[in-house]
């Protein structure tokens, strides 16, 4: 008894050893905040509308190792509130230069199911950067 305690305690051990040298990898490689997400950076002069965030979002994707063809940007508002253009690009109400777009699969009898991803932007002049998400 006392052995096969000393064996699972040896493999706790080891494995959280494992998990530290990841992380600590992660964070040497990327940086603290993008441990289980990356950031992205893009340049563009254009004014971030529906089909600029489209775009640059697809680009992080991309850059994420995703592929996009079997993506598609989801539409979020089936119904526009008063005084929203966009249905696609939900724009932060706050800050203007930020939001977020949901993609999905590109077809309905695709494996993928609901929205697998949330891509997050935000603009700063001509920088834009992006964090992708998992959905849930």
């Amino acid at each position: 008894m006392a052995i096969r305690r000393k064996i699972a305690v040896t493999a706790l051990g080891f494995c959280l050893l494992l998990l530290g040298a990841w992380l600590l990898n992660r964070v040497s490689e990327f940086g603290i905040k993008n441990v289980f997400s990356r950031e992205h950076h893009f340049s563009d002069e254009r004014a971030l509308t529906e089909e600029v965030a489209i775009d640059i979002t697809r680009q992080a994707l991309e850059a994420d190792g995703y592929d996009i063809t079997v993506l598609a940007p989801v539409e979020y508002y089936s119904q526009l509130p008063e005084g929203i253009t966009e249905r696609i690009f939900v724009r932060n109400t706050l800050n203007p230069n930020s939001g977020k777009v949901y993609w999905g699969p590109a077809q309905r009898d695709s494996p993928i199911k609901g929205n697998p991803f949330l891509v997050r932007i935000e603009k700063h002049g001509s920088d834009i950067r992006c964090r992708v998400y998992k959905g849930k």
